[in-house]
């Protein structure tokens, strides 16, 4: 029921196609990488392909159902997969490694932001940012946002529009972390941070449906970039909590890739 779902493991038994398309810098040569018999990306099929050169994700395809595959055609701004020896990998698991990176989904109506809820899987630098973008969703006007970023050591959410700007601050988000965000119908969001809340925000006004594409790694014109690695971000266009879905969600997700106890 995901909108969008990016990550570097199968998240779906019913879908078929690959996990990401990636670029070895060598000779530019490209080829998609699927998921070995484990459903985990097949680190083996990289380290051939890419030998002694480092490699770069070019598509990081969406398994949702949706094709809002995220994608980057500049080389100098993909984010990094296989360093030249081995897969970049966070807590024994594959990583995207951005710096500086970007990736951009199209703009789709499949990707609300009304009621809706996100999952992230992020590990952030150990060096202060003075502003880096997880992810972000904006309109063309930039009246509105709906963003996950990191600043200055401190990971928040925030979502603007024009009348509001509201946001949160978790401290102390060096090292993995799973962030989720759920949003009842414009009315009240909730943070939580490896499973527990840290506050919730009441909102009012309408976060527009017709945006810019869903930005990851910087904002969609490659402001703001985020250094650090990615693993996995999935977006619903409705409120799991009060369906009964974010506990189990949480519980799947660090299930796999244990961030936390």
């Amino acid at each position: 029921g995901a909108a969008a779902a990016y990550s570097v493991r199968l998240l779906d038994k019913d879908y078929s196609g690959s996990c990401m398309r990636i670029r070895r810098d060598s000779d530019d040569s490209e080829t998609d990488i699927g998921f070995d018999s484990s459903g985990d990306l097949d680190t083996s099929a990289i380290s051939t392909f890419a030998g002694s050169s480092n490699a770069y994700c070019v598509t990081w395809y969406d398994q949702s159902g949706n094709t809002n595959n995220a994608t980057q055609s500049t080389g100098g701004i993909q984010p990094q997969i296989y360093d030249g020896s081995a897969v970049i990998t966070e807590n024994g698991k594959p990583a995207l490694k951005f710096f500086s990176d970007l990736l951009l989904a199209a703009d789709s109506s499949t990707l609300q932001i009304t009621g809706d809820m996100f999952a992230a899987v992020v590990n952030a630098a150990t060096q202060v940012i003075t502003l880096g973008m997880i992810f972000v969703k904006r309109t063309n006007d930039n009246a509105r946002e709906y963003e996950l970023r990191y600043q200055n050591n401190v990971s928040s959410l925030r979502y603007l529009d024009s009348s509001n700007n509201k946001s949160y601050s978790v401290a102390n988000t060096t090292g993995q972390r799973l962030f989720t965000l759920n949003r009842d119908a414009n009315t009240t969001a909730e943070i939580f941070e490896n499973g527990s809340s840290v506050g919730s925000q009441s909102l009012t006004g309408t976060l527009s449906s017709t945006s810019s594409p869903l930005a990851i790694g910087a904002r969609d014109n490659g402001s703001s970039s985020f250094y650090g690695q990615i693993q996995e971000i999935i977006l619903w266009n409705a409120d799991q909590d009060s369906a009964g879905n974010r506990s189990g969600i949480e519980t799947d997700i660090n299930g796999y890739f244990s961030i936390y106890t």
